[in-house]
């Protein structure tokens, strides 16, 4: 029987303050160029498969800081190439690196306090697998929902990144639960989806903004509050 969920953060729980949308703009229109809201974000779909991927080969927090910028650079390209443009690998990065330089919040989504409590009052333990590569314990106190989760794992604690079973496995350990015991909810295929499933976790896409409506494989769901008829038997 499962009794313990683990959630992604950036993308499940929270957000920005901005989309991802108005980043590109703001940060596009010092080049000049225009994108639509649709493109960048089937761009995005692009850019984060390529990120899992590049990250199940090296995590990208230990290459050098001149792979990283390529690779960031890389990354901003794909974003814009479902907008049919075009640019250099110093352009990509120069647009990359502005929208990284944003000042903004994260939020919690509105639908995450009312099911965390709901979950925590049926007693299933909760936690957070992350690839932040910060401590995220601070933001997740000034959001007050540190008192409904048991563990949170991040990526630098961990030494990789998910789909690396490693940061599942160590998560799991801290639980003291076992991955057929436990569901992942997560808003990216690759990373949150695949990487749960090869350790043998029962995963659930969360796909807010309806980015993944083909998805089969794993349960899709387009709120929080909607995985409670999922686990509650």
């Amino acid at each position: 029987m499962n009794d313990t969920i683990f959630f992604d953060f950036y993308g499940t729980l929270a957000g920005f303050q901005k989309s991802r949308y108005e980043l590109q703009v703001n940060a596009c229109a010092d080049f000049n160029i225009c994108v639509s809201e649709k493109g960048i974000e089937e761009g995005y779909i692009l850019a984060d498969l390529f990120l899992s991927t590049e990250n199940s080969k090296k995590p990208i927090s230990a290459r050098t800081d001149e792979e990283k910028d390529r690779f960031f650079s890389e990354y901003e390209q794909l974003i814009l190439s479902s907008n049919g443009v075009e640019v250099s690998l110093d352009i990509a990065g120069q647009i990359f690196e502005r929208v990284r330089i944003e000042p903004q919040d994260a939020t919690l989504y509105n639908d995450v306090i009312p099911t965390l409590i709901k979950l925590q009052s049926l007693d299933f333990k909760l936690g957070i697998i992350t690839n932040l590569e910060v401590d995220l314990l601070p933001t997740i106190q000034k959001m007050n929902i540190d008192k409904y989760l048991t563990t949170i794992v991040t990526s630098r604690e961990a030494g990789v990144m998910k789909p690396n079973p490693r940061i599942f496995s160590l998560a799991l350990e801290r639980m003291e639960t076992k991955a057929s015991n436990s569901y992942y909810v997560g808003d990216n295929p690759e990373s949150d989806i695949q990487g749960a499933l090869n350790v043998g976790m029962s995963p659930v896409l969360i796909d807010r903004y309806n980015y993944h409506m083909d998805f089969v494989l794993a349960p899709r769901i387009s709120d929080l509050t909607s995985l409670l008829s999922l686990v509650i038997r």
